[in-house]
C-alpha cells in the first residue's frame, strides 16, 4: 500500500513538473515576442519542446500554430480542433488560414459553420472571420458571404457593448459596411450611419 501511495506521489509530481516546464517555456517565449525581441525560429524550436512535454495542451499548440508558415499550421490548427472542439475560436482561426491559403473548400465552410454555431456572439470569433473574409471577398461563393453578413449584423445589433466598435471599425476599415447595411437582416439601422441605403 505505501508502494502505491508512494508510486500515485511521484507520478503526480511528474506531471505537475511537466505542466509548470511547459507553462514556464511558454510564459518565456510570450514575453520574448511581448518585448519586441522575437525570433520565430527560436520560440517555435521551444514550443515544439513543450509540446513534446505535454501534446495535450491546446495553448502550445495554439501558439505554434501562430508561427508555423501558413501550408504547416492548417495540421495544427486540425489537430486544435479535436482537442478543443467545442472552441469557437479555433474554428474561426482554421476558416481564416484556410482563406488566406486561397481555399474554400467542404473544410473551411465546415469551420465556418461550427465557428458561427458555437460563439455566435463572441467578439473575437467575429472579428477573427471578418478579418479573415474581406481580403478575399470576391472569391466567396454567395452563401458564405451571406453567413458572414448575418453575423456581423448579430454583432452590431448586440445589446453588449463589448468590442462593437472595434467590429465596426474593422467592417468600416475593410469596406464591409456597405453590404452588411444593405442586408435586408438589419433590423436597427442606427449603426449604419452614412453607409445606409
Amino acid at each position: 500500500m505505501i508502494r502505491i501511495t508512494v508510486a500515485l506521489v511521484l507520478l503526480v509530481a511528474v506531471w505537475m513538473s511537466v505542466s509548470v516546464l511547459s507553462g514556464g517555456m511558454i510564459h518565456r517565449i510570450v514575453g520574448r515576442e511581448l518585448s519586441g525581441r522575437s525570433d520565430s525560429e527560436w520560440a517555435l524550436d521551444r514550443l515544439q519542446l513543450a509540446v513534446k512535454l505535454d501534446s495535450r495542451n491546446p495553448d502550445i499548440h495554439a501558439l505554434v500554430a501562430k508561427l508555423q508558415p501558413p501550408e504547416e499550421s492548417l495540421s495544427t490548427y486540425r489537430l486544435l480542433t479535436q482537442l478543443i472542439p467545442r472552441d469557437g475560436l479555433v474554428w474561426a482561426n482554421l476558416f481564416a488560414r484556410k482563406l488566406q491559403l486561397g481555399r474554400l473548400d467542404e473544410e473551411a465552410r465546415q469551420a465556418l459553420d461550427s465557428a458561427l454555431k458555437l460563439a455566435p456572439y463572441e467578439p473575437l470569433v467575429q472579428e477573427t472571420l471578418i478579418g479573415s473574409a474581406s481580403p478575399r471577398w470576391l472569391m466567396l461563393d454567395p452563401a458564405t458571404k451571406q453567413k458572414i453578413i448575418e453575423m456581423a449584423v448579430r454583432a452590431l445589433e448586440s445589446k453588449s457593448h463589448y468590442r462593437k466598435s472595434e467590429i465596426r471599425q474593422l467592417l468600416v476599415n475593410r469596406g464591409l459596411m456597405w453590404p452588411v447595411c444593405a442586408s435586408p437582416r438589419v433590423v436597427d439601422h442606427a449603426f449604419c450611419g452614412r453607409y445606409r441605403h
